[in-house]
């Protein structure tokens, strides 16, 4: 996956772009690692995209295919943020994947939670 001007995500960054389809729902698009490094910016934006003015996303999916290597912190942030908005009465789902990630989730039995499955 490349950014606007073209070019990859640096090796130990992770990009996050947003999409709100309809006010109830966000979309976020993850490129690059997700890890002890980076985690926290997903977990920031989440947070980010539930304050402010407009209400609170309901319905959040994760576009985790270019996400090219994930550590037990990544894991952990996608697991917290399930149960976040779960416990605020939404729903979070990973809608796509990297082959990384999905053997990830299955190794670790969470790839039907995740995926809504």
């Amino acid at each position: 996956m490349t950014d606007e001007a073209g070019a990859a995500p640096e090796a130990g960054a992770l990009r996050i772009t947003a999409a709100r389809p309809e006010p109830d729902r966000l979309v976020l698009v993850l490129a690059g690692e997700l890890d002890y490094g980076t985690a926290g910016a997903l977990t920031a934006r989440l947070a980010a995209e539930s304050a402010g003015p407009r209400p609170a996303p309901a319905h959040v999916t994760l576009d985790l295919a270019a996400v090219g290597f994930c550590d037990s912190i990544g894991l952990n942030t996608l697991v917290t943020a399930w149960k976040a908005q779960r416990a605020a009465g939404g729903v979070l789902v990973v809608g796509a994947m990297s082959p990384l990630v999905a053997e990830m989730l299955e190794i670790t039995g969470l790839a039907g939670t995740l995926t809504g499955g």
